[in-house]
């Protein structure tokens, strides 16, 4: 009788982690958002300001941050 009553509660408990487990994946809601880095060299504030602005100039592009430390512009876009 004891192991009954623990059926239902072992099944309720491991339908609410499935289901917390597989909203925790967020990669499969942007299937169509790509992010690329590229080594885009400057020196200055101006050059980050130039840069960035080119990269949000392209129509799909999302965000764009250049660091000017490591030279890499990281480019986040969408395919459509």
């Amino acid at each position: 009788m004891k192991t009954i009553k623990l059926l239902p509660a072992i099944l309720l408990a491991f339908s609410i982690f499935q289901s917390a487990s597989a909203q925790s994946d967020k990669t499969q809601r942007n299937i169509c958002i790509k992010t690329e880095k590229i080594k885009v060299s400057g020196t200055c504030d101006m050059d980050k300001q130039r840069t960035e602005t080119a990269a949000y100039a392209v129509e799909e592009v999302k965000s764009a941050i250049w660091d000017m430390y490591s030279q890499t512009l990281v480019i986040i876009y969408s395919l459509f």
